[in-house]
C-alpha cells in the first residue's frame, strides 16, 4: 500500500451512511512494518490489547491498552505492532454529513478540538490527535456494544447506537480535559508556546470580541509577526481560525437547540445577524435556517444486516 492510498470504508460499512458511525474490530492484528494509508472518514483507533507504535503524519506515538488516536479525513497513518500483535477497534465518524451528538456544556469546546466537523478547520495541530484513558472501561464497553449492535442488529439498535456514540464521545472529551492530548506536531519541531496559548485562548474565548492587538499583546509580540507565524504554522489565518471556530459552535447550536438564529449568531461571537448569515452560507453552502432544517430530517432507523 503506498503513501497516497485512501481506503473507502462507507462501501462496506452501511451504518456509516445511516448513522454517521461504524465500527470494525481487529483482534490479533499484526503489522511489523509501516503501511501508510488514509480513510475517507474521521478515524478513531482504540487499542485494547498489545503494544506498538502509531505513525500519524510526521509523528509517532506509543500504543498500549487504553490508547486512542484520532486521524482526520484522508490523513496518512499506520499502526506498527510488536510481534505479539494488538487488539484494535476502529471507529469511523462522518461529522460532515452526520453532526456529532450534543455534549454537556463543559465538554462542547473539547469536542470541536478533537473532532473538528469542518474539513477547513483541520490544521497542523489537529490533523491527528492522540490521548490515553487511565481507565478504559467505559469507552471499551461503548465500542464493544456498538460493534455488537451493528453486526447483530435488533429492535432498538438505532437508538442504542446513537446513545452509545454520545457516551463514547463524552468519555473522549473527559479524558482529554483531565489528562491532556498530544497534538500532531513533531517532537523535534514544536511550535512556540505563545502560539499554542493563542490557539487555546481562541478556542476558549471565541464567543467574545477578540482583536489582533489583544492577541499580540498577550503573546508579547508584534501584530504583524503574530499573523505571519500563525498562518505559517497552522495554514489558517487568525481570522480564519476564529471564524471557523465560531461557525462550528453555531452549527452545533442549530442542530441541538430551537434558539432563534439571532441568538445563535450572538452566542457564537458574531456581532450582527446579517454578517453571520453571510459567513455561514459562504462556508456551508446553506443558510443557517436551511442547515437547521436539513439536520432535523430523520435519519433511517434500520440497520443493515449485510
Amino acid at each position: 500500500m503506498n503513501s497516497t492510498s485512501i481506503r473507502t470504508v462507507r462501501d462496506h460499512l452501511p451504518s456509516l451512511e445511516q448513522f454517521g458511525v461504524a465500527v470494525e474490530y481487529y483482534p490479533d492484528y499484526i503489522n511489523l512494518a509501516p503501511e501508510p494509508h488514509g480513510v475517507d472518514a474521521l478515524l478513531v483507533s482504540f487499542t485494547v490489547r498489545g503494544t506498538g507504535r502509531h505513525w500519524m503524519n510526521d509523528t509517532d506515538y506509543p500504543e498500549s491498552p487504553g490508547s486512542l488516536g484520532i486521524t482526520h479525513y484522508g490523513e496518512v497513518h499506520s499502526i506498527v505492532t510488536d510481534p505479539e500483535g494488538m487488539d484494535i477497534y476502529n471507529l469511523y465518524l462522518d461529522p460532515r454529513t452526520h453532526p456529532l451528538p450534543s455534549m454537556p456544556l463543559e465538554l462542547n469546546n473539547m469536542l470541536h478540538v478533537l473532532f473538528a466537523h469542518r474539513k477547513a478547520f483541520r490544521h497542523r495541530f489537529n490533523r491527528s490527535i492522540h490521548l490515553h484513558f487511565k481507565d478504559p472501561t467505559l469507552p471499551l464497553q461503548c465500542v464493544q456494544t456498538l460493534h455488537q449492535e451493528m453486526t447483530q442488529p435488533s429492535a432498538g439498535s438505532a437508538a442504542i447506537i446513537q446513545a452509545l456514540l454520545r457516551v463514547f464521545l463524552i468519555a473522549c472529551c473527559r479524558s482529554a480535559l483531565n489528562e491532556g492530548i498530544v497534538p500532531s506536531f513533531a517532537a523535534d519541531a514544536p511550535p512556540p508556546i505563545w502560539l499554542l496559548d493563542t490557539c487555546r485562548h481562541l478556542d476558549e474565548h471565541f464567543q467574545n470580541p477578540i482583536t489582533l492587538d489583544q492577541l499580540a499583546g498577550r503573546a508579547k509580540i508584534s501584530k504583524g509577526y503574530l499573523c505571519r507565524a500563525f498562518k505559517k504554522q497552522l495554514g489558517l489565518s487568525v481570522v480564519e481560525y476564529l471564524t471557523e471556530r465560531r461557525i462550528q459552535h453555531a452549527a452545533q447550536l442549530l442542530q441541538d437547540t430551537d434558539d432563534k438564529i439571532l441568538s445563535v449568531a450572538l452566542d457564537s461571537g458574531f456581532g450582527d445577524l446579517s454578517h453571520f448569515n453571510r459567513v455561514f452560507k459562504k462556508l456551508n453552502n446553506l443558510s443557517p435556517s436551511a442547515y437547521r432544517t436539513r439536520q432535523a430530517e430523520p435519519a433511517p432507523q434500520n440497520v443493515s444486516k449485510d
